[in-house]
C-alpha cells in the first residue's frame, strides 16, 4: 500500500505540474500588459487570486504526500511560480505577470500542504464525533459565508441610468422593444434616473413591471432592461439568452474583486411570440425572487450554496449543466469533512448536521432554500471522505502491525 501511495502521489505531482504549465505557459491571443506590483489585479483580481491558489494546491498536496516538509513546499512553490512569472513577462505572448500571481501561486502550494496535514489530523485515531461534526460545521460555515457575498450591494453614486435594450459590449442586441418600466408606482423612462434614492430603497423589495414587444431569442445574452451608474458599474440587469431569462446585479462579491453567478431561469421566454406584446414582472421576496411572464409564475428563484463555486470563476452554463457543476462542487468540498467521520454513526450525524445548516443557514441569510439535489450532492462527498479515511487507517494499521511483528521476530 505504501508503494501504491508513493506511485499515485508521483503521478499526481507530474499531472499537477503539467496542468499548471498548460494553464500558464500557453500563449493566448490579444494584447497584454504587465500589471507589475499589483496584488489583486483588475476588476476580478480577487477571483484571479483564488484561481491561482486552487491551481497550485494539488501540486503542494502531492509534495506533502511524498513527505516534503511545509517550508520546503513553500520554497519550491515560490521558485516554480517565479520561473513561470519570468517567462510570462517577455516570452509567453498574451500572459500577464504580477506580484499577486507569485504570492497566490506560492500560497496555493503551501495550502496544498496544509490541506494534507489537516486531512491527517482529521483521520488520526481515536475517533471523535466532535471532530466529525466540527469539520462539517466549518465546511458549511465557509459555504454560507460565500453565499452571503451574493447579497446585493448598490453603488453609493447618485447618477444612475435606466437602459432599454442597450447595446453592450460582448452581448447581443435584443431586437424587441421596451415601452415602459415601472418600479412599484414609480415610472422609470430610459436615461438618467431622477429619483435615485427611491429606486435604491425599492429596487429589491418592490415589484418591477416591464412592458414591451417581444423579440427573437438571442444566441448570446442580450439586455432587455438594465441600470448602470455613472462609472458604468452594473446595478441591475434583466436580459435573455435563447429562451432563458438572465438576471444580474451588483453584489458584495464585486467589492472584493470576486466573480459571481447570474440567475438563469430556464424557458422563461420560450412561449413569447416575436412581435407580440409582453409583460415581465419581477420582484424580490424573503426566499429569493419571483417572476411572471407569459402566464408563467415562479418564486424561490435565487443563488444558493451550490453557486459559491462561481466566486472563483463564473462561466455561464444552461440550468442542467449548472446543476451538475453545483453537485460536483459540493461533493468535492465536503470530502475533507467526511474524512473525520470514522464511524457510521459519525457519518450519519454529519449528514444530518450538513443538511440542517445548509437549508436553515440559507434561509436565515435571506436566500432561497438550498435545493434537495444539492443536499444530496454533498452526501457523496461526506461518504467519499469517510471511505477514503477508512482505507488509509486500515493501511496504516496493517503497516504498524507488520512493523511490530518484525521487531518481535528480531528480538
Amino acid at each position: 500500500m505504501k508503494r501504491l501511495r508513493g506511485a499515485l502521489s508521483l503521478i499526481a505531482l507530474v499531472l499537477g505540474v503539467v496542468f499548471i504549465m498548460m494553464a500558464t505557459l500557453f500563449p493566448v491571443p490579444g494584447d497584454f500588459s504587465t500589471p507589475g506590483f499589483c496584488i489583486f489585479c483588475g476588476e476580478r483580481g480577487g477571483s484571479d487570486f483564488l484561481s491561482n491558489i486552487i491551481l497550485f494546491a494539488p501540486f503542494g498536496l502531492a509534495l506533502a504526500v511524498r513527505g516534503v516538509s511545509g517550508p520546503l513546499v513553500f520554497l519550491i512553490g515560490g521558485l516554480f511560480s517565479l520561473g513561470i512569472e519570468t517567462l510570462q513577462i517577455d516570452i509567453i505572448a498574451g500572459r500577464d505577470a504580477s506580484l499577486g500571481d507569485l504570492i497566490a501561486n506560492t500560497l496555493g502550494a503551501f495550502s496544498g500542504w496544509l490541506c494534507f496535514r489537516t486531512l491527517c489530523f482529521l483521520n488520526q485515531p481515536p475517533s471523535s464525533i466532535r471532530r466529525s461534526l466540527g469539520a462539517t460545521a466549518i465546511t458549511a460555515a465557509v459555504l454560507l459565508a460565500g453565499l452571503s457575498l451574493f447579497h446585493p450591494r448598490l453603488p453609493d453614486t447618485d447618477s444612475w441610468f435606466m437602459q432599454w435594450t442597450a447595446h453592450l459590449r460582448g452581448m447581443d442586441h435584443y431586437d424587441g422593444t421596451v415601452t415602459s418600466t415601472r418600479l412599484g408606482i414609480l415610472s422609470i423612462p430610459p436615461g438618467r434616473i431622477d429619483q435615485v434614492d427611491t429606486v435604491k430603497a425599492d429596487l429589491f423589495t418592490e415589484t418591477l413591471v416591464v412592458d414591451g414587444v417581444a423579440g427573437s431569442e438571442p444566441a448570446r445574452v442580450a439586455p432587455i432592461v438594465s441600470i448602470f451608474d455613472g462609472s458604468q458599474s452594473q446595478v441591475f440587469f434583466i436580459g435573455a439568452r435563447g429562451g432563458d431569462l438572465i438576471f444580474q446585479y451588483g453584489a458584495r462579491a464585486d467589492r472584493l474583486g470576486l466573480d459571481h453567478s447570474t440567475i438563469r431561469v430556464a424557458d422563461a421566454f420560450v412561449e413569447m411570440i416575436p412581435g407580440a406584446p409582453f409583460r415581465l414582472v419581477w420582484r424580490g421576496d424573503a426566499k429569493g425572487y419571483c417572476f411572471e411572464t407569459g402566464g408563467k409564475y415562479r418564486c424561490g428563484i435565487g443563488l444558493t450554496v451550490g453557486d459559491t463555486w462561481s466566486l472563483v470563476r463564473f462561466v455561464d452554463r444552461p440550468p442542467t449543466q449548472r446543476a451538475v457543476i453545483q453537485i460536483l462542487w459540493l461533493w468535492v468540498v465536503f470530502i475533507p469533512a467526511g474524512v473525520a467521520a470514522s464511524q457510521p454513526r459519525h457519518l450519519v450525524a454529519s449528514v444530518a448536521l450538513m443538511g440542517l445548516l445548509l437549508t436553515g443557514g440559507s434561509l436565515l441569510l435571506g436566500f432561497a432554500m438550498t435545493p434537495l439535489y444539492q443536499i444530496a450532492g454533498a452526501i457523496p462527498g461526506l461518504v467519499t471522505g469517510a471511505v477514503g479515511g477508512a482505507l488509509v487507517r486500515a493501511s496504516d494499521q496493517k503497516t504498524n502491525t507488520a512493523r511490530h511483528g518484525l521487531k518481535g521476530s528480531q528480538t
